[in-house]
């Protein structure tokens, strides 16, 4: 019974200790905002700066106007979580037209990337058009950011399939 005993206590030790490096070693992430909440193309991801022109220079201005809108909800707003799926698709989006943007960018290409930026910004408008009540009062109604979601999986599912 004491042998059990020992057993399971250097069990719980050998465990404790795991998940203690576990946190030590991933400290640096937790530190990290999301990565939908990095604007635009940073150079440190992105370092050509020959691309980010019009329909990546039009995606960057879509997502600075949902990432404005996420700085305004208060913390605890229920619609944060479902804006911040929303701008992880957004930001899975963006660098999908990233790489389809490479040159020699061809003119089928360079047409969906337009198609692309004007169906993400016409979504963004239409987004924040209605989660906007009156007096700037920020509430959002009842399925639409889900709605918008999916909308935006389904653009990048588009985008990854070329």
């Amino acid at each position: 019974m004491a042998a059990d005993l020992g057993k399971v206590l250097a069990l719980l030790a050998s465990l404790a200790v795991a998940l203690a490096a576990l946190w030590w070693l991933t400290r640096q992430e937790r530190r990290r905002p999301p990565r939908a909440l990095v604007a635009g193309y940073p150079e440190s991801d992105f370092p050509s700066r020959d691309r980010r022109h019009g329909a990546l220079a039009s995606l960057c201005g879509s997502q600075a106007s949902l990432l404005a809108m996420y700085a305004r909800l208060p913390p605890a707003a229920p619609a944060r979580a479902t804006l911040l799926v929303f701008l992880e698709e957004l930001r899975a989006l963006m660098d999908s037209a990233h790489g389809l943007a490479e040159p020699p960018v061809s003119p089928a290409a360079s047409a969906r990337l337009e198609r692309l930026a004007q169906d993400v910004d016409a979504a963004v408008r239409e987004m924040i058009d209605t989660t906007h009540g009156p007096a700037g009062d920020v509430s959002v109604a009842s399925g639409e950011l889900e709605l918008r979601v999916e909308v935006m999986r389904a653009l990048a599912r588009e985008t990854g399939d070329g």
